[in-house]
């Protein structure tokens, strides 16, 4: 398309108008500028030239937040699939922790990562994440309030967060390792 046209006009105003709102959305879920940017920027790629006709109607917007939020998932899961054990060898592609290459390895990263949290907090935990339960049916369950259900998950989240962060494992990877390997 020329550049006179309409249709390149449009682009360009979406673009200035929602750009840098775009990436730090995407920055709030991949917590890396480079990453969010370039997310930020496939979804104008593929609005550009997949998705013309969108450019020019009300759900422009939503398409936009959406396309943003898919394309950081996707990021998501290919950073995790790394951490991922291969079928056959059991072998990682690539590890959070150099000396973790077998699935036991990643195990016991798992086992020392919970073995942090205080007792109650890993019972609430293993309820909300595995278990599938609102914060009010783990309190009625365990006969407390729904406010120490809510502090005690923030505080598991606060030390899984800190565990992950001294043994340079991306915090998302460790929750999907978390979810994957304790099913």
């Amino acid at each position: 398309m020329y550049i006179d046209h309409p249709s390149y006009e449009r682009f360009e105003q979406l673009f200035r108008a929602h750009y840098n709102a775009l990436a730090n959305y995407a920055y709030s879920f991949l917590k890396n500028k480079e990453d969010a940017e370039d997310v930020a920027q496939e979804v104008f790629i593929k609005l550009w030239k997949k998705k013309p006709a969108v450019m020019f109607t009300d759900q422009v917007k939503f398409y936009l937040l959406t396309a943003t939020k898919n394309g950081c998932i996707s990021l998501l899961r290919k950073q995790a699939g790394k951490y991922m054990v291969e079928p056959e060898g059991a072998q990682l592609a690539a590890t959070p922790d150099p000396q973790a290459t077998t699935e036991a390895d990643i195990n016991k990263i798992i086992s020392k990562a919970l073995a942090l949290l205080p007792p109650q907090c890993l019972v609430i935990f293993k309820l909300s994440r595995f278990g599938q339960l609102s914060y009010q049916q783990i309190a009625d369950e365990l006969g407390l309030s729904v406010k120490t259900v809510e502090n005690q998950m923030g505080k598991a989240l606060r030390i899984l967060r800190d565990y992950a962060k001294q043994n340079n494992v991306p915090y998302i990877v460790l929750f999907y390792l978390v979810s994957h390997y304790l099913k």
